[in-house]
């Protein structure tokens, strides 16, 4: 049954074991008031404010990249770009509204009216609109150009290749038939005359 007690070894467990849940609760509970909501409301109406006019800007395109990821976790996000180029209030609301979304005083409806009242929401559907149906929209843009896109899924393939050999207990192609050295930067691969030897076997059979 879903609701029956846990069974404790002793009484003493069982009262270690209360006081060290009710200590947590206590920690996340403080944790969540430690994010006043006047503070949190003067961060997201920083964040609208900006969005409303300057969302074409460099710090524009960080903050939107910023808070459609907290929206629905999608969306790429450039924390060492984000940290490095925005203004002391811009500064302030990130970490507000970071620390808000940690601690869970960050709720939906704070991101809908964010998202509604700066226009994203309307630049979203904008996008969504010019987008083909088979392609992702990719609103905000991500922080990756066309080329650093293709390079990461590549690499991400290769990743994912290494992991399946690596369940099933096989080498790689592109690791068979190769000897590594003691150093680390030194890797003896077939030679010429091994692959065309190899090559005629194939043939012959």
């Amino acid at each position: 049954m879903e609701n029956e007690p846990i069974p404790f070894p002793s009484d003493v467990y069982e009262k270690v074991a209360r006081d060290k849940f009710d200590a947590e609760m206590a920690a996340a509970n403080a944790r969540l008031k430690s994010v006043s909501p006047e503070e949190l409301d003067a961060a997201l109406s920083t964040f609208t404010g900006y969005l409303r006019t300057g969302w074409t800007t460099g710090g524009g395109r960080r903050l939107r990249q910023f808070v459609w990821s907290l929206w629905n976790g999608w969306h790429l996000v450039n924390l060492f770009d984000l940290s490095h180029s925005l203004d002391g209030a811009l500064t302030d609301a990130v970490i507000t509204i970071f620390r808000a979304a940690m601690v869970g005083a960050l709720r939906e409806d704070h991101l809908r009216c964010l998202l509604t009242e700066s226009g994203e929401m309307r630049r979203w559907e904008e996008a969504r609109r010019e987008t083909p149906e088979d392609f992702e929209v990719l609103y905000p843009p991500p922080p990756l150009d066309p080329d650093a896109l293709r390079h990461l899924a590549e690499s991400a393939t290769r990743l994912e290749q290494l992991d399946d050999a690596s369940s099933l207990g096989v080498s790689p192609p592109f690791v068979k038939n190769c000897t590594l050295s003691r150093d680390p930067e030194v890797t003896t691969a077939p030679q010429d005359d091994d692959v065309s030897n190899e090559g005629e076997a194939k043939e012959k059979i």
